[in-house]
């Protein structure tokens, strides 16, 4: 039973890390061509797409740069307790 459930979060993680790297592929389409290569009657929904883009990037990256940043903290603080007690 473990296995098969091991085997199955396995798969989904697999799932997920696929949908993750399309949804960047996708992200990075969208902010990497620039707004006046697009045809002018798309512009207002190309800057949408681009605004919220940006936006879900930035707040994955700053929820990484926070978990990163509290890692690095504990260990920091962990090695000052060790040294002062």
């Amino acid at each position: 039973m473990t296995s098969a459930l091991s085997a199955s979060t396995a798969r989904r993680t697999e799932q997920l890390n696929e949908l993750a790297r399309l949804a960047l592929a996708d992200f990075h389409h969208i902010l990497a061509v620039p707004l006046h290569e697009r045809p002018n009657s798309e512009w207002p929904m190309w800057l949408r797409a681009k605004i919220r883009a940006s936006a879900y990037i930035l707040s994955a990256k700053l929820r990484v740069d926070e978990a990163s940043l509290r890692h690095r903290v504990s260990g920091l603080l962990a090695g000052f307790l060790a040294v002062f007690l």
